[in-house]
Formats: C-alpha cells, structure tokens, sequence
C-alpha cells in the first residue's frame, strides 16, 4: 500500500510554527489530525481562527488540537490524487450519485479513506464500506454525495 501526501497535510501543518516543534500525527479517533501544538505553549486563539480560514474544525481535547477538514475539501483532495486509470464501472456508478447530498455518515467514512490514503488504514475493509454505503444511499433515494470522493482515495491506495 502506497501512502500518500495529501494536500490536507500540507494545509494542516500551515498554521503549526515550526520553532514549536509540535507533531502533526493521524488522529486514531475521529478527526483527521491531532497535534501537540497546545502542549507547546501555542494558544487555540490564534490557531482556531487561522484554520477556519482554510476549511478545518480546529478543537481542544486534553491540551492536544484535533483537526477536521470540512466537506468543501472533498472535491479538492479527489482533484489532486485522480488519475484516469481509476475509473472503473464502481466509479461511474459513484459519479452518479455525486449530485446527491452528503449524508451523515459519509464524511465520518471519507475521513478513514484519507487516513488510508496517506498510509494509517488499510484500504480493503474501506473498499467494502464504501460500496454498501452506496447501496445503501441507492436504495433510500438519498445521499451519496461524496462516495465518489472516497473511493477515490482508496484507488490511489491500490
């Protein structure tokens, strides 16, 4: 399995002072990213805003800073890693249910795609989810919105 950057990290680390030198690790639990940056000495004040300005939910567990994209980031990561040889007929059925909302669950399993992208997941469980998550948004006639997105990020695994 082939770990990639993606442009989330890159974007992650912006607001982090280097001088600091505080971790930017995978989160284990639901966010995407934690770091130590608090523990360093940086208050949230200036951090939270810095990164709402660049489409991640920053927040405070325990001293450490748990970061979040946003779901305005799913297109743009996908723009990034796409390459045409990841087309298949899942795909095409996938791109066909983009038009739909994101149900709820979706940004929970597009976040495990990313981790699995940039190396922390394995990505054939993910596979599997991905597929009954459009089965199951095909048969209620809604969601789906972003499962095109995640399965993208599970070809770029392969």
């Amino acid at each position: 399995m082939a770990a990639i950057e993606t442009p989330l990290r890159r974007a992650a680390r912006g607001p982090l002072p280097g001088v600091l030198g505080a971790f930017l690790r995978t989160d284990r639990g639901d966010a995407l990213y934690v770091s130590d940056a608090l523990r360093r000495g940086m208050p949230l004040a200036p951090l939270a805003p810095a990164y709402d300005a660049i489409g991640f939910n920053a927040a405070e567990n325990d001293g450490l800073l748990y970061l979040t994209p946003r779901d305005a980031w799913m297109p743009r990561v996908t723009d990034v890693i796409y390459k045409p040889e990841y087309e298949d007929e899942q795909s095409r059925l996938l791109a066909r249910l983009s038009s739909r909302d994101i149900a709820a669950f979706e940004t929970e399993l597009w976040l495990n795609c990313v981790k699995c992208a940039e190396g922390a997941l394995d990505p054939d469980a993910l596979f599997r989810r991905v597929r009954e998550a459009a089965a199951v948004c095909l048969r209620a006639g809604m969601g789906g919105g972003s499962l095109i997105h995640s399965y993208m990020l599970l070809k770029a695994c392969k």
